[in-house]
């Protein structure tokens, strides 16, 4: 008895890529923007919407990457939308919440370095990945050995550059996939 059928076709992804794009479009840009600002009801409100962006983006893409079968990849997405939410968990970096950005900065180190490691994302966007990683992780090293590091620090400050690189990277690979 035969039970393989031979008329499905491949997994392939049918995800909101606009959504995907937008929401990290959203989390590039305004992330920029508010860290262009002075301190400030308008930079957190900038950097707020990016973090919700770079959260909704981020999520999608670790369902994108699990329905791929590339779950390293996908687990650092998630991670990495968890560690967007833990940011924001002391009422955000302008508000008192260095802590809680330093506790997020600590989990981007996993996460980029699981999304960046493994192929299938443009090299480049991948070496962004990796090489934000070592100024976060520096910062929330800082933050561990009772130093008091700011989220306008220049560890955060490269990192945030940095990251902004990679996620345009994975912006073009959503763009350029096939199965958009």
């Amino acid at each position: 008895m035969n039970t393989t059928d031979t008329t499905a076709s491949p997994r392939r992804w049918t995800g909101p890529s606009q959504v995907v794009v937008a929401g990290l479009v959203i989390g590039a840009v305004l992330g920029q923007v508010g860290g262009a600002l002075g301190t400030g009801i308008a930079q957190t409100f900038l950097f707020a919407a990016s973090s919700v962006g770079l959260t909704a983006g981020a999520i999608l893409l670790a369902l994108r990457h699990l329905e791929r079968q590339e779950p390293l990849v996908a687990g650092g997405f998630a991670i990495l939308a968890m560690a967007e939410m833990i940011l924001w968990t002391g009422g955000g970096p302008q508000q008192g919440g260095e802590a809680s950005f330093a506790v997020g900065t600590l989990y981007y180190v996993p996460a980029l370095l699981m999304i960046s490691l493994p192929a299938g994302l443009p090299r480049w966007a991948r070496a962004f990945g990796v090489l934000a990683a070592i100024p976060f992780g520096l910062h929330a090293i800082l933050f561990l050995l009772g130093r008091e590091p700011t989220s306008q620090g220049l560890p955060a400050i490269i990192g945030y550059v940095l990251l902004t690189l990679a996620v345009i990277g994975w912006i073009v690979s959503v763009i350029r996939s096939p199965d958009r």
